[in-house]
């Protein structure tokens, strides 16, 4: 498994991550998580807790990683990664996934779902975990990326019929479902939800799932 320690990108081997999960009685994992604003905020407030980033792009996270490092945070870590490419030592490993405004096959994921994909999502969560997803996008604010992705209109109705169903049939029961204010999106401490809480008002909508391990 490769993960950032500073500037580089490092080689983890299964034992040495097995190692480090050992010493937290949590592990929450923040799934595309840009940046690494997230992990690098929570976990000096939670020591217990094992925060782990996955992101595709190593460059965006080498801002944090750096802080991460510079802290001497020992209960964060930024790991390459995508839901095309999941590391294997990550299965079942989460008491807690967070995906924060997912963009690209992340976001096409889960606003059109397929079975493949969300097995891969739900196989990050120990039996009992929990999935938490904050989503919302507006077709003309983001205008090439809806093209591309071919997005749908984004609403609870939708959510309802198209998304919730699909996660269910993977073992991952809804257990919320709301609209949420913009300005509570400063609360997350990911750099992408506190620009939007500044900027053009949009639908946001707050997803929880509990894995019950029945598919």
């Amino acid at each position: 498994m490769k993960a950032l320690k500073g500037n580089k990108l490092v080689e983890i081997t299964q034992p040495e991550f097995l190692a480090l999960t050992k010493k937290f009685s949590r592990i929450e994992i923040d799934f595309g998580t840009g940046d690494g604003r997230f992990v690098y905020k929570n976990a000096p407030n939670n020591l217990a807790t094992l925060y782990i980033g996955i992101d595709a792009n190593e460059n965006q996270m080498m801002k944090y990683s750096r802080e991460i490092q510079r802290s001497k945070l020992n209960n964060a870590i930024l790991v390459l990664g995508s839901l095309e490419v999941l590391p294997k030592e990550l299965v079942e490993l989460a008491n807690i996934v967070h995906i924060h405004f997912p963009w690209g096959s992340l976001l096409k994921a889960i606003t059109q779902p397929i079975k493949s994909d969300l097995i891969k999502l739900s196989n990050l969560l120990k039996t009992g975990g929990f999935m938490k997803i904050v989503l919302g996008y507006e077709k003309k604010f983001e205008p090439s990326e809806a093209q591309r992705l071919n997005l749908p209109e984004l609403d609870l109705n939708y959510i309802k019929e198209n998304v919730i169903p699909e996660f269910q049939t993977v073992g991952l029961k809804n257990i919320k479902l709301e609209e949420t204010k913009k300005t509570e999106l400063k609360e997350i401490e990911s750099s992408w939800s506190k620009k939007l809480s500044f900027g053009k008002t949009r639908k946001i909508y707050k997803l929880d799932f509990m894995k019950n391990g029945n598919i």
